[in-house]
């Protein structure tokens, strides 16, 4: 049963690397129909060969597998891999990757119609696909990091796939500059744990993890500086405050990529890093503090910028950020369970909203302004329909896949006695007001109200509607069917470490989710249930009354705030760029021109004709210079002889 779990890894991790190579080499020949079909089955093979492993991890006993294909790299007192480590984490990571990837290159088939390098498009994200796999099922931190950035390389490669217009440019450009800040934070973390133990494997670091109780510097252990640096690498990735700058931007790409990259794969890739590394983080409370306090202010702050928006895709953009709050929030919490199960239903209802938007987009001859829809769902009813199911699950309604992870992440949060929940729990708690204003205001100025498009509008086709209704139907009852399993803490066996103490305040929050209907039902006394139902209410009243103007001119200072994205950007712009410019110029000027090119290359370059200059003065060809020299190179040696 080994070999056949194994041979499944490698197919689900390989075939869309086929499919990327044979789209990306052979275009010529294959032409886009057989780029398209290539990359299309080499996901298709890979989502079936994740399923099975699921099936076989799900129905039977299985132990962790730590298997190596071959060794990259060895040394006297180290051994860098390339292998696998299945285990639940890793094979449910793998189906939601597999299954997204499949379903947004069936979307693509319609969405990129008539585009040009159609077959280049497809080898990207088949690339990205292989990379985020790569990522997934690597069993040690370099493996992980080497996905990692193929994952930034092939996100830059398809944000800027419409390279001939500037803002597409520019957020590809960005986001993989931020990017790089974080995987800076990341390699560090990966050379503390190197240097305290030895290893970058997962066998290793969790069977030495006290190796990192040694003192670290300034006060804090070697625990402490590297869950502080790899979460600096899990804040580029996952776009955490400050680090989310990137997200918003990259919205100028092709829709299907948003809701790839932004939805189930590069974005939760942070999230996964630290659920993965839970042995490690539990073990500070200090780093788990920070990522709580900062999880939590993501959660609101980005959502609340998200109710300005008037792009279709940004709104479902700030939403991402302000879920993936959420998700970092439970981690911070101990709650890493509910993170992941989080992270699992935000890919499907997620994936959905980007998918829906761009059916809107696409209809509408590529408009994405809201203010210039309206009244869409009597033309669109499937987009409708399949917009409002993730809509709602986005909002946490009652029986809906979102509602169970983000009502147990909000519980886990208010039980946690770690420093800073009571901020992150209100902040939480606001967070649900927050999302049901931009998700009700989204949908309404969408599909509900008169219509302001002027053409006519028409349902997408069966490429377009068939991934649309199957990311609904995991929106719907993924949630209830999926909370049964991660009630059981031990479910995820060692994959998810829970100290005493989590396991102790978390216990309650994880009992509920035993039975999903009775939760539902419970939460119809729950506050969150009431504040998502009376702030959903009121922002129907407000835009159907379009009282929206009048709000808005009596909180323009507030408006203007958010319009301006807290400042972020500003910052950025007007604080930290002039100081790096100046640092590059500074090493530019006084490192490179001056030390480098004048005093070592020059430098070294000008020593000889100075040196031969000197030589060449001393042989004169005179005969009696020549004695001269050597009569008193003899007196030097016969003094040297005679003192010794």
């Amino acid at each position: 049963m080994k070999e056949i779990n194994i041979s499944l890894a490698v197919l689900t991790c390989f075939s869309p690397l086929v499919g990327a190579l044979l789209a990306g080499l052979f275009d010529q020949r294959i032409g886009e129909r057989g780029a398209k079909f290539a990359t299309i089955c080499g996901v298709s093979i890979a989502f079936f060969s994740a399923l099975m492993l699921l099936f076989h991890f799900t129905t039977e006993s299985i132990e962790p597998i730590n298997h190596t294909l071959y060794v990259w790299m060895s040394g006297q007192n180290f051994t860098f891999e390339v292998g696998f480590w299945l285990d639940k984490l890793s094979v449910l990571m793998s189906v939601i990757v597999t299954s997204v990837s499949l379903l947004v290159h069936i979307y693509s088939i319609a969405y990129m119609e008539g585009d040009a390098g159609i077959s280049r498009f497809f080898a990207y994200v088949s690339f990205f696909t292989f990379a985020m796999l790569v990522l997934v099922f690597g069993n040690n931190l370099l493996q992980v990091f080497f996905g990692w950035e193929g994952v930034g390389v092939a996100s830059y490669l398809l944000i800027g796939f419409w390279f001939k217009k500037d803002s597409a440019a520019n957020g590809a450009f960005k986001a993989f500059i931020v990017n790089r800040v974080g995987d800076f934070g990341f390699l560090l973390g990966m050379g503390v744990i190197f240097a305290a133990i030895g290893s970058l494997s997962f066998a290793d670091i969790l069977s030495q993890v006290g190796a990192l109780k040694a003192q670290g510097w300034l006060g804090y252990s070697l625990f402490d500086w590297a869950c502080f640096l790899l979460f600096i690498g899990a804040m580029g990735k996952s776009a955490q405050v400050p680090l989310h700058i990137w997200l918003p931007e990259s919205m100028e790409g092709p829709t299907p990529i948003s809701a790839l990259i932004h939805a189930a794969t590069m974005v939760t890739a942070g999230v996964y890093l630290v659920i993965r590394m839970s042995p490690v983080f539990e073990l500070s409370d200090t780093v788990r503090s920070l990522i709580l306090i900062l999880g939590a202010t993501g959660g609101l702050f980005l959502g609340l910028v998200g109710i300005v928006q008037n792009d279709i895709k940004r709104v479902v953009a700030y939403s991402t950020l302000s879920q993936l709050g959420y998700m970092m929030a439970a981690a911070g919490a101990s709650a890493y369970g509910l993170a992941l199960f989080h992270l699992v239903t935000h890919a499907f209802f997620k994936a959905l909203l980007f998918l829906g938007a761009g059916s809107v987009i696409l209809a509408t001859h590529h408009e994405q302004d809201m203010q210039k829809f309206g009244g869409l769902w009597r033309e669109m009813p499937i987009t409708a329909a399949t917009f409002f199911i993730g809509s709602i699950s986005l909002m946490a309604f009652p029986l809906t896949s979102g509602f169970y992870s983000k009502d147990a992440i909000i519980g886990a949060v208010g039980h946690s006695a770690i420093f800073g929940s009571g901020y992150a729990y209100i902040c939480l708690m606001l967070g649900v007001v927050v999302t049901s204003i931009y998700s009700v205001r989204a949908f309404y100025l969408t599909f509900l109200g008169k219509k302001r498009y002027p053409k006519p509008v028409t349902e997408n086709g069966r490429a377009v509607s068939f991934p649309l209704i199957a990311l609904a139907i995991p929106s719907l009852i993924l949630g209830g069917v999926m909370a049964l399993a991660v009630s059981d803490m031990s479910w995820f066996g060692n994959a998810i470490f829970y100290s005493k103490s989590s396991i102790k305040s978390l216990s309650h929050v994880f009992a509920e989710l035993k039975n999903p209907l009775l939760l539902a039902g419970e939460s119809l006394t729950h506050l969150p249930f009431w504040l998502m139902t009376i702030s959903s209410l009121l922002t129907f009243w407000v835009y159907h009354h379009n009282l929206q103007s009048k709000i808005s001119d009596k909180l323009s200072v507030f408006v203007n705030v958010l319009r301006h994205k807290f400042y972020f950007d500003c910052f950025v712009e007007c604080a930290i760029l002039p100081s790096v410019r100046w640092l590059s110029h500074t090493f530019r000027y006084q490192g490179d021109e001056r030390l480098v090119d004048r005093w070592i290359v020059m430098g070294i370059g000008s020593l000889f004709p100075k040196t031969a200059g000197m030589i060449r003065s001393v042989v004169s060809g005179y005969l009696y210079h020549y004695a001269l020299i050597m009569l008193a190179g003899l007196l030097v040696f016969v003094y040297y002889v005679v003192s010794v």
